[in-house]
């Protein structure tokens, strides 16, 4: 159930539930639109809890996009160039700029950080 799940558990849940590999990048796209768009709205209608605070749908979708950019970084074995935490959080601010607004606002008020959390769950 992708309610009251982190972003990257619930994107983890929900692409397990089919296979993606040899699709075109449009249809990934879309598929990430929809999902980052009902976890959107999930969080606006209080029904989930995230780690991050979205701006909009559209940053939704695009988080959700560099989430499996990342994830492909992390484990697919044919990369040299593995993406490291600096590159998570810079790629974050350049994708989607009011949610890091947002996420930079949150961090006064909080211990962990929820970007690096996300960073090391997918690293394992």
């Amino acid at each position: 159930m992708i309610a009251n799940q982190p972003m990257v558990q619930a994107l983890r849940d929900f692409m397990a539930t089919f296979k993606m590999a040899g699709v075109e990048s449009q249809t990934v796209e879309r598929v990430l639109e929809q999902f980052g768009g009902f976890f959107y709205d999930l969080i606006a209608s209080g029904e989930s809890k995230s780690d991050l605070l979205f701006s909009d749908k559209k940053e939704a979708s695009d988080f959700a996009y560099l989430l499996i950019m990342l994830h492909t970084c992390k484990h697919n074995k044919n990369l040299e160039d593995k993406s490291d935490l600096n590159w998570f959080k810079k790629s974050t601010k350049d994708l989607c700029p009011k949610t890091f607004e947002l996420y930079e606002e949150d961090m006064k008020n909080r211990k962990c950080d929820p970007l690096q959390e996300m960073f090391h769950f997918i690293e394992a």
